[in-house]
């Protein structure tokens, strides 16, 4: 899973001991280490592409200040979760500052990496998986793992690789892409159920889902539950997802509305059910001041 905090943490700790061995130190280091925004775009961006330039001689000046680095961070990192840091910051900056991470540290890192190639997950603030994932067979991605549609007009659905678990407040928005005369949006678990991809989420015990018809829905085929307001393409839906409480609410637009579903199960799933035309796009969500 791939987290810009622990590249924070990694970035600070580095540039917190170059800073107490000199200002040239940590003017090197700094050159080094790409910002937080470049490291945020390369988790969250499909096309994976490393736009930062790194000093021609890392290597050469690394080793300069290498003793004294290794002394100063090599407690510290042990606190770092290299495995949630991105490859290409890896193999590009941690790499060839030799030393402060152990070679073997280094070798397992690669051969995780290489278990989950293609199924890079960008966590920020606990956010889960944003890749769609497992899906009825008339639902398909379009030009990316972020975006979903349908091509048939039954309903089928499709979740994220991944759940969400533990602690705290997850949210992710839900983009609607093209509207479809049944749009829905919520979460599922599949714990202990034999799944129907190929059928409406909201019929069944296993699904949690809010309707552009403006209701919820939740083991039931009446979809009669008002809530919220309808919802209309190129609207964004947060899900707000309250793994502390087990509860579950949603936002229309930025206009939030009640809890929806409460008592969810420990592991969450975001979903959507859709038919044709329909398509939906999963991203993480961006909180703006004063909301």
């Amino acid at each position: 899973m791939l987290s810009t905090l622990e590249y924070n943490l990694f970035h600070y700790i580095i540039l917190w001991a170059a800073n107490e061995i000199s200002e040239e130190t940590l003017s090197f280091y700094r050159s080094c280490l790409p910002s937080s925004e470049i490291v945020n775009n390369l988790n969250t961006t499909y096309l994976q592409k490393w736009n930062f330039n790194i000093p021609f001689n890392i290597q050469e000046i690394h080793s300069r200040y290498k003793p004294t680095m290794i002394t100063k961070t090599s407690s510290l990192l042990d606190y770092v979760n290299l495995d949630r840091i991105h490859p290409l910051v890896i193999s590009n900056i941690i790499e060839p500052l030799s030393g402060l991470i152990s070679p073997n540290k280094l070798s397992d890192i690669r051969k995780k990496y290489a278990l989950l190639a293609g199924k890079y997950i960008y966590i920020s603030r606990e956010v889960p998986s944003l890749q769609w994932s497992t899906c009825g067979y008339n639902m398909c991605l379009y030009r990316s793992p972020f975006i979903v549609t349908s091509n048939s007009l039954s309903q089928g659905w499709i979740r994220t690789a991944v759940p969400v678990s533990g602690q705290g407040l997850i949210e992710w928005d839900i983009v609607v892409e093209k509207m479809c005369c049944q749009f829905w949006v919520g979460i599922c678990t599949i714990k202990g159920f034999n799944v129907d991809y190929n059928s409406w989420l909201g019929n069944h015990a296993y699904g949690w889902v809010f309707g552009s018809n403006g209701v919820i829905c939740h083991n039931s085929s009446n979809s009669t539950n008002k809530y919220g307001q309808k919802f209309k393409e190129k609207d964004i839906i947060t899900v707000h997802l309250d793994m502390e409480e087990r509860t579950c609410s949603f936002s229309v637009n930025r206009i939030s509305y009640p809890v929806a579903f409460r008592d969810l199960p420990d592991e969450i799933y975001p979903a959507v059910s859709l038919c044709a035309p329909g398509k939906a796009k999963i991203e993480p969500h961006v909180k703006y001041q004063n909301y």
